[in-house]
Order: structure tokens, then C-alpha cells, then sequence
């Protein structure tokens, strides 16, 4: 993959032999599915999304999340949707915010979204650029000179700029505005520890679980005083290994919702959680 890595990171399944390979075959399944799919229109939670061929589409669970993030965005807030895919939270969340960031590690991705935005009507409150983690989300420029591709789409005109130093496009974009913080951050991250074959499998599959352990090791110095985090998991991945990195990195956790589907003759539980570190 592409992108910046942090160090590496040491995982070891806390299951049964024969869990993980029940979750392989689970993975192995889904993704064939995924991967053979064309281009796809999408209805969820009242939106249109048209997904291409290499994005992954929503999926029916994940509507927990996209619930959660309805109810959870203010007026306010300032919001990071991180993996963003074809731009579902992000879209979600500008019903509420003006000020919405969605990053994503692929390109195609990132493209979707910006085209989803503007077909659900918050182009002017989003933004969306390519990101591995937060890589991109602040300090750019310091970390990566090339500087990272950002859309935004107003009037019909996908605008993309290569934020490097003080452009008067760079300027302009929210997303630049401040020192990366937000009140709310929304990761959707991939459930299973396995290394991706390609940017697809990447939106599935986190290496040891390496981004996720970035992700909560670092997602402190990203949020402001008071902000929150919603997240979203399931059973076909390690689920106890993500809260308890969590807890290790100070973060208190609610449960908000959650479901079980049946696939397969395995069932899975879903859930969608709030996470945040006590003020004072």
C-alpha cells in the first residue's frame, strides 16, 4: 500500500484455530463478493451513493454507525470521517456540519465521494484527499513534501490542489484551517488483521491491525478537549483487541447499538460505539 506506515506493530489472534479460520473463510467470501461487483447505486439512510468497481460499497450492518452519526453530529462540529470510501459518514455528518473532512487511502475512493457529495447536495460542506490514517489530515506539508491530492467540488468543478506551502488554494480550503483537531472523528475501520491484496481488500483487511493501533495511539492529539469518536465493529474480526487498545490509550467507551446477522450459519454482532477520553 501506499502512504506513509508507522512502526511495525506485533498481533497475535486471542481465538481458537479454529475461530480464525472460520473469520478467514468468512473474509475470503466476502471479499470475492465485493471484488466481482460492477459499479452499484445505493440507497442508505435517504442518500444516493453510486459506488465504482474497487470501492467498497455500505453495507446493511453499518447503517448502526450511519445512525449514530446523524444522531451524534452538531451544527458545530468540526468533523474527520476517516476511510471514508465512497463518502457515506462524511455525506451523513454535512446534513448536520458545514465543516466535514473525509480521507481515504484510495484514490477511487476518494474520487466517489467527492461525486456523491455533490449528488446528495454538501459539496460546499465537504472535503475529501487521500489519506493513510492521518497522515494527510495535519502538518502535511512538513510530512510528506509532494504534498496530499485534495477535492472539493462547488458549482459543478471538481477543484484539486497540491497543498504545497501557502497556495492561495490551500488557503482556502476549511480543511486546512486550525491544527488538525476535531470535535468529532468517524472511523469505519477494516475488521480483519490480514495483509490486503490490493486498495479494495485494504478497506476489509489492516495488517496486524497496524492502522487501527495508529489510529488510537494517535487519535488523542486530533481531537479537541471534548471530542468524540464513533466507531464501528464486528465479531468477524478481533473486537477485544480494538477495545482493549482503546482502554490502553485512555479512551472510555458506550455502546450505542448493536446487531447480529446470520451468514453462512455464522453469526456475527455488530456494534457502534462512542469513545472519548475524561476532560479534566
Amino acid at each position: 500500500m501506499d502512504g506513509e506506515r508507522g512502526p511495525a506493530v506485533s498481533y497475535r489472534p486471542n481465538m481458537s484455530a479454529e475461530e480464525e479460520r472460520r473469520i478467514r473463510d468468512w473474509h475470503e467470501s466476502a471479499y470475492r463478493s465485493v471484488h466481482a461487483l460492477g459499479e452499484e447505486t445505493v440507497e442508505y439512510l435517504g442518500r444516493t451513493f453510486v459506488v465504482p468497481p474497487g470501492v467498497f460499497p455500505p453495507a446493511q450492518a453499518s447503517r448502526l454507525l450511519g445512525r449514530a452519526v446523524l444522531d451524534e453530529v452538531r451544527e458545530t462540529d468540526r468533523v474527520l470521517d476517516l476511510g471514508t470510501g465512497c463518502g457515506v459518514n462524511a455525506i451523513l455528518a454535512a446534513s448536520r456540519s458545514t465543516d466535514v473532512l473525509g480521507v481515504d487511502i484510495n484514490p477511487a475512493a476518494v474520487a466517489s465521494a467527492v461525486a456523491n457529495a455533490e449528488r446528495n447536495g454538501v459539496a460546499d460542506r465537504t472535503t475529501f484527499r487521500e489519506s493513510d490514517v492521518f497522515s494527510t489530515v495535519a502538518g502535511a506539508t512538513e510530512r510528506s513534501p509532494a504534498g496530499p491530492r485534495s477535492a472539493r467540488r462547488r458549482a459543478g468543478t471538481e477543484h484539486v490542489t497540491r497543498e504545497v506551502g501557502e497556495s492561495a488554494d490551500a488557503r482556502s480550503d476549511p480543511s486546512n484551517t486550525g491544527d488538525g483537531r476535531f470535535d468529532l472523528i468517524v472511523f469505519d475501520p477494516p475488521f480483519r488483521w490480514f495483509a490486503p491484496r490490493d486498495l479494495l481488500e485494504a478497506s476489509m483487511t489492516d495488517e496486524n491491525y497496524a492502522a487501527l493501533t495508529r489510529f488510537l495511539t494517535e487519535a488523542g492529539d486530533h481531537l479537541t478537549p471534548d471530542g468524540r469518536i464513533l466507531m464501528f465493529f464486528g465479531t468477524s474480526g478481533d473486537l477485544d483487541h480494538l477495545y482493549r487498545v482503546a482502554a490502553e490509550n485512555g479512551f472510555h467507551r458506550e455502546t450505542l447499538a448493536t446487531e447480529d446477522l446470520t451468514r453462512q450459519d455464522t453469526t456475527i454482532t455488530y456494534v457502534a460505539f462512542r469513545l472519548r477520553r475524561p476532560v479534566g
